[in-house]
């Protein structure tokens, strides 16, 4: 059931086109996957994914504390998944512990979405890989999601 609840809120997270709400759900999304990655064997990604979940709900609310923070945090915690990883996809992990952190203090769209493209197939991969099935389809559905709003978006500019 987390499984699905996650998929379906990342779905509609990454097809809106309000980077605010678009971060909450994603962030929502993130927390319900958890489980499956820490059950299929992705203990970093898990652990990953929780510092993750916080980051887009202090994006979405702008504490701004916070956000300068992250730009302090985001270096270290790399630094740390370069070291402590052992396993074959690690490199995806230190990818999407770059680029979806900085997707969470974003504030345009259009940007949110082009770093939240890299970090989705970085963690697809990282998800097949252990075979995390429901974070597969997770991002899977991502994909999907961040191609519908940047389409809206390319439309709604067109009209204009």
């Amino acid at each position: 059931l987390l499984g699905v609840l996650s998929i379906v809120f990342n779905g509609f997270g990454m097809s809106l086109t309000d980077p605010k709400r678009s971060k909450i759900l994603i962030g929502l999304a993130v927390a319900l996957i958890i489980p499956n990655l820490y059950y299929s064997g992705g203990i970093h990604g898990a652990l990953q994914s929780i510092v993750i979940s916080i980051l887009f709900f202090v994006g979405a609310f702008g504490f701004k504390k916070w956000e300068k923070g992250l730009k302090y945090f985001l270096p270290l915690f790399t630094i740390y998944l370069l070291i402590d990883i052992q396993e074959a996809p690690g490199f995806l992990l230190v990818i999407a512990g770059i680029t979806t952190p900085l997707a969470t203090i974003t504030k345009t769209n259009r940007n949110v979405k082009r770093l939240l493209l890299i970090s989705a197939l970085c963690w697809g991969g990282y998800a097949l890989y252990h075979e995390a099935w429901f974070a597969f389809a997770f991002d899977v559905m991502g994909l999907i999601g961040i191609t519908v709003s940047l389409f809206k978006e390319f439309k709604l500019a067109k009209i204009n």
